[in-house]
């Protein structure tokens, strides 16, 4: 598992690379990395990506929140008139990230974790916001 997580991050590497000696451009990258803070998968593809050059956003905000996790091991319930309810768990692990690969000029002015009730509701990720200036 980790070791296959760490081969997706060099594959995901090379593809940037091919992208900025195209563009000349740095390639932002968001999502679930299946991997970090209290996940079963560990923390260590999410450092080798950090070895290699990406950059967690997160890490080089000027304004960001304290909140630490974006996914929890549980899902929103379905109630009866087909609506969901806030997901029972507060999330607990962190394995959903927004990084930056390449020379980037501009300035992420903020990184924030949405939290409240209706975020909790669609998934078991909360949504990852970020205000980048180029």
């Amino acid at each position: 598992d980790t070791n296959q997580r760490i081969e997706n991050a060099k594959e995901l590497k090379n593809i940037c690379a091919e992208i900025i000696n195209k563009y000349n451009v740095p390639v932002f990258i968001g999502g679930d990395f299946n991997n970090g803070k209290n996940s079963t998968q560990g923390d260590e593809p999410y450092f080798e990506m950090l070895k290699m050059g990406f950059v967690d956003i997160r890490n080089i905000a000027e304004k960001c929140t304290n909140q630490e996790y974006t996914c929890q091991f549980a899902y929103p319930v379905l109630r009866d008139d087909e609506t969901f309810a806030v997901c029972p768990v507060e999330p607990n692990i962190c394995i959903d990230y927004i990084f930056v690969y390449g020379e980037f000029g501009g300035k992420v002015k903020s990184f924030y974790i949405e939290t409240n009730d209706k975020a909790r509701t669609s998934s078991d990720h909360i949504p990852l916001i970020a205000e980048i200036e180029f």
